[in-house]
């Protein structure tokens, strides 16, 4: 299990990090490290909007960059 990623502070909460159309406010930003793995991180304005952000960010992180296709493929589309 990937630690929890902290969640982003207000000031971090910019227009380039803000997810679009969406009607709760909810803004994300990828860090990229050296060894080529993302972190994610996120905030939103509603609770429960930010609890499955926050589990998306957690279930991203940690991975490296060309992962992450495939497990958007076989973990977040079958959620659909």
């Amino acid at each position: 299990r990937v630690p929890q990623s902290a969640p982003l502070t207000p000031e971090q909460c910019t227009p380039d990090r803000r997810v679009p159309n969406c009607l709760s406010g909810v803004w994300i930003w990828r860090r990229d490290e050296d060894d080529g793995r993302v972190w994610f991180h996120s905030r939103a304005d509603s609770p429960v909007v930010g609890g499955i952000a926050a589990l998306l960010c957690d279930l991203c992180s940690g991975h490296r960059r060309e992962d992450l296709p495939r497990l958007v493929e076989e973990v977040v589309t079958p959620l659909r």
